[in-house]
C-alpha cells in the first residue's frame, strides 16, 4: 500500500471518529436539556441493560473477523457469512 493512501486512510478515521464524538456528545447535551438531570437518569438507567446484553452477545465477533479476514486462513466469504448469521441470529 502506497504511503500516502495509508495516512489518508488513517486521518480519514480519525477525522469520522471526531465527528462520531461531536455528534453524541451534542446528543448527549440535546438529551440533558430536554429531559432534565433526573428523567436523563432514568433513560440511562433503562438503556443500560439492553447495552450490557448486546456487548456480551457480540462476545468479539469484529475483532475475531478482523483478525480472520488479515490471516488469509479462510474464505471471505465463509467468514462474512458466519458474521452476518450472528447478526440477524441476535435480532
Amino acid at each position: 500500500m502506497n504511503k500516502n493512501k495509508l495516512l489518508r486512510k488513517i486521518i480519514d478515521i480519525f477525522l469520522k471518529k471526531i465527528v462520531v464524538l461531536i455528534i453524541g456528545f451534542s446528543i448527549v447535551i440535546i438529551q440533558a436539556k430536554a429531559l432534565g438531570a433526573e428523567t436523563r437518569g432514568v433513560l440511562a438507567s433503562m438503556l443500560i441493560l439492553p447495552q450490557l446484553m448486546i456487548s456480551i452477545a457480540e462476545g468479539g465477533m469484529r475483532q475475531a473477523s478482523v483478525y480472520f479476514l488479515g490471516k488469509k486462513n479462510h474464505d471471505i466469504g465463509k467468514i462474512i457469512g458466519t458474521v452476518r448469521f450472528f447478526f440477524f441470529y441476535r435480532l
